[in-house]
């Protein structure tokens, strides 16, 4: 497979996206499954702790109701009706608070398991995200790292293109005051003419 690459930057570029594309998703994991385990924490450990608390008071509120009904009655018989009538319209209402605190005490079990489930499907769901942000582009990251620098490499030993071409070696070598051979003269080389010798004078008559 070959790769077309016109700029070692825009390389560069790639690795700083996929490293900061693999911190974004670890963080956004995090927060994520933090939120989760907030919910459960709020159905399995807020929720019932409140309806519980709730369903204490109504049970003392009802008893003291009970109590407050049962003294009127007592104390003034079937004359003071208003009273009467007003302290056992507050028992039942008490009463309907009660069960309403008791319901919700109940659900909230039900609903600390279907909670506790849907976190675990969430945890699960994301593991292959958080194992990519983890290990895979970091990995993919590095491998970046290594393309580019081997490229730095590469591009390193090119030729500069404002550089002056190199001079040619094929001109001949400039003549030198060198002897054509250093053999020695035999008897049957003819001797070069001295520069001692005189010159023939033009007085002398032609043979």
């Amino acid at each position: 497979m070959h790769a077309h690459i016109r700029s070692i930057d825009a390389l560069r570029e790639l690795r700083a996206a996929v490293l900061e594309w693999g911190s974004r998703l670890d963080d956004q994991i995090f927060t994520l499954r933090s939120e989760a385990r907030r919910a459960l924490e709020w159905a399995a450990v807020e929720q019932p702790r409140y309806w519980s608390h709730q369903v204490a008071v109504a049970e003392r509120g009802l008893q003291d109701a009970t109590a407050r009904l049962a003294a009127l009655q007592t104390t003034y018989g079937g004359r003071d009706r208003p009273r009467a009538t007003e302290a056992r319209n507050r028992v039942n209402e008490l009463r309907r608070r009660l069960r309403f605190c008791q319901e919700r005490a109940a659900a909230c079990r039900g609903w600390a398991a279907e909670m506790e489930r849907a976190v675990d499907q969430l945890i699960a769901a994301t593991s292959g995200l958080q194992q990519h942000a983890e290990a895979g582009l970091p990995t993919a990251a590095a491998q970046l790292a290594q393309w580019i620098d081997a490229l730095d490499r590469y591009a390193d030993s090119l030729p500069s293109p404002n550089a002056a071409p190199p001079t040619s070696t094929d001109q001949p070598p400039p003549p030198t005051n060198r002897p054509l051979s250093n053999r020695p003269l035999s008897s049957n080389d003819e001797p070069l003419p001295s520069n001692d010798e005189p010159l023939p004078s033009n007085d002398e008559p032609l043979p």
